[in-house]
């Protein structure tokens, strides 16, 4: 049991409800302290205003009398204002003269002091904490008068604030007690949120999420961040289940084939010339798996987030230029129609080198699946704050069937696998894409042909600063969003 309450005692509930109730109990007693000095200090100086009007009246009525009607006015003023409260000393030709007694005037200092006229000062009585409120002033008649009120507010005051807090204490710390533990467990709402929800994940269950309150304070923000995190691990974790998956598939006919070459050779008593056939065919092996595990390498530095990029501002027609000179050979010799369309002067900020290898994926990918006589257009356009590179073919298109795993890694229209490539091209492409901030964007027809659509931030402020966005498994954009925004603008001119 004493472990157990230890324990509670250690949770960040317990410490701040005790620092809740501590700060709000400090704050009641300061409350009352001030209070205290407020209500004493203006009892204070009623009190004084009561002695100097006393000695004002005093003076004002024996202004031209003797010493004898000082006196018989002083007992009238001390019956009026009873004598329990108003004392006053009279000194008169070395003569002191006590009202209402001398006996009310025990415990005080038998030397008074003479405070200037207009002031008063305290004299403590001893062993009590009452004290004496003194005022002097020296009279027409040459007396000396001592005005003395006795003043037990002090005592009073501290006695009403003492019951009062001895009256209100316990409610306010019951209170204060429940309306910290509600405030407190409030606040730690999503904390608690974010703890159950690691549990489940710890226990298996990679789709929980966070339950959030979407108040936009910190810990919703909090709550949302810790979403986006968990979004992104899972992300990742599934592409890495997929990736061994498909290399495992990939890698299996020609490491199979390796093997079996191999052994063949070794039962084998051919002449040299055949074991050199078997050397050199097995280097081409070995140069497609090499080159098959350095594209599934690009592709997850690039989809991590880890692979560096050298930002510069990049002429899109330069860019654009230097892809349409670099495969026109290809389309002479395939009898196909390549051509570029004009483009204005656009920039936008980008690592040119993967930018450019993201063209050269795609417009490969638009050769593999063009026949003779087909054409592929090469365009760019400012959209709003984006800048769009399109890559248009006539080639054969694509099912719509296979739209929503074009992007997958190994995809191939073909299931058997039989055709060119690794089926990494346009996983990469994406890739590429998404780590600059943008996005690919398809749309095709069967028999038609193909558009793909390379969305770009166009403005500094668009680039920089942008959080790296959560890739869609299934790939399956389409450009219709884009299409539309493009069409509202496509007659806007760029500065």
């Amino acid at each position: 049991m004493f472990s157990g309450m230890m324990k509670k005692r250690r949770t960040l509930t317990f410490k701040l409800i005790t620092l809740y109730i501590t700060l709000y109990l400090c704050s009641f007693l300061l409350f009352m302290f001030i209070a205290f000095v407020v209500f004493y200090r203006s009892t204070e100086r009623n009190e004084i205003k009561i002695v100097n009007d006393e000695i004002q009246e005093i003076v004002d009525k024996t202004r031209n009398g003797s010493f004898e009607d000082l006196v018989k006015i002083s007992s009238e003023e001390i019956l009026e204002l009873g004598s329990t409260n108003l004392l006053i000393h009279l000194k008169y030709q070395d003569q002191d003269y006590f009202l209402p007694t001398r006996e009310a005037w025990e415990g005080y200092p038998g030397a008074l002091p003479n405070p200037p006229h207009g002031k008063t000062i305290s004299i403590s009585r001893r062993d009590s904490m009452s004290f004496l409120r003194v005022g002097a002033a020296t009279l027409p008649c040459g007396a000396v008068l001592h005005m003395g009120y006795i003043s037990n507010s002090k005592k009073d005051l501290l006695d009403l604030f003492v019951h009062i807090s001895g009256v209100i204490f316990i409610p306010i710390l019951l209170a204060g007690i429940a309306i910290g533990y509600y405030m407190v467990t409030r606040s730690l709402r999503d904390i608690s949120r974010v703890r159950r929800t690691a549990v489940e994940i710890y226990r298996g269950d990679l789709d929980s999420r966070v339950e959030r309150s979407y108040n936009g304070d910190e810990l919703d923000q909090l709550s949302e961040a810790f979403n986006t995190m968990l979004s992104r691990i899972n992300f990742l974790i599934k592409n890495m289940a997929e990736m061994v998956d498909n290399l495992a598939h990939d890698l299996r006919s020609p490491l199979t084939k390796l093997k079996a070459n191999a052994e063949i050779a070794l039962m084998s008593d051919k002449p040299a010339e055949f074991f050199r056939a078997v050397l050199e065919k097995s280097l081409s092996d070995y140069d497609r798996i090499i080159t098959l595990i350095n594209h599934v390498l690009s592709i997850s530095e690039a989809e991590t987030g880890v692979a560096p990029l050298h930002f510069e501002w990049v002429g899109v027609r330069e860019l654009v230029e230097s892809v349409h000179e670099f495969y026109a050979p290809l389309a002479v010799d395939s009898g196909i129609e390549f051509v570029m369309e004009e483009i204005d002067d656009l920039s936008i900020r980008v690592d040119k080198a993967r930018i450019w290898q993201c063209l050269c994926n795609i417009v490969d990918n638009a050769f593999k699946f063009s026949g003779g006589g087909a054409r592929i257009r090469l365009s760019a356009k400012r959209c709003d704050c984006n800048v769009v590179i399109a890559i248009s073919d006539t080639g054969i298109g694509i099912a719509e069937k296979d739209l929503p795993y074009i992007f997958e890694r190994f995809f191939k229209a073909d299931r058997g696998r039989t055709g060119q490539g690794y089926g990494l091209g346009l996983n990469l492409a994406r890739a590429i894409a998404v780590m600059h901030g943008g996005r690919i964007e398809v749309e095709s027809a069967v028999g038609e042909g193909t558009t793909f659509s390379i969305i770009l931030p166009g403005c500094e402020g668009c680039v920089n600063g942008r959080p790296f966005p959560e890739l869609n498994a299934s790939g399956g954009e389409t450009a219709n969003c884009a299409k539309s925004n493009c069409n509202r603008n496509e007659n806007r001119q760029t500065k």
